[in-house]
């Protein structure tokens, strides 16, 4: 991670300082990993027309969170799991300038520029949930073990 806003704190309960420089996928969860990867690589005939290269990206990943219900924080081994949705795209920039001639094919520098919110958990929402939105709990086969009176 190169750059990271001071809200980082506020939400996360991690500072700046502790995640620059670090890798992702040291604060991720392990199951993300995966779709983290697709997202930090080019992907081809995503774009609007199917054949370029898409950029934009959008997705979900739960980060470490030291922060606790009462605003606490605890020990990084004790972190929970804080869902984020993340929106942004992708630069690509390539190693020779295209009026340059080049002995050799570098493949393409990548990052990732990207915005990341918070999803709040459902025991935590404090408004009411509108008239199109319901709430549901599922089991690990995806069974319904709660839904709202309204369905």
């Amino acid at each position: 991670m190169i750059f990271l806003s001071e809200n980082i704190n506020k939400f996360l309960g991690l500072t700046q300082v502790e995640l620059t420089g670090h890798s992702i996928f040291d604060f991720t969860h392990p199951c993300d990993h995966e779709e983290i990867r697709e997202n930090l690589s080019l992907k081809a005939g995503m774009g609007k027309k199917g054949k370029e290269l898409s950029t934009e990206r959008d997705f979900f990943m739960r980060m470490k969170c030291t922060v606790t219900n009462r605003g606490r924080t605890v020990n990084l081994k004790s972190a929970s799991w804080k869902v984020l949705h993340c929106t942004g795209h992708l630069k690509v920039y390539n190693g020779c300038p295209a009026r340059v001639l080049c002995g050799f094919k570098e493949p393409p520098l990548t990052c990732v520029v990207m915005m990341c919110e918070p999803i709040a958990h459902p025991s935590n929402i404090d408004t009411p949930l509108d008239s199109k939105t319901f709430l549901s709990r599922h089991s690990m086969d995806m069974k319904f073990t709660y839904c709202d009176d309204r369905i």
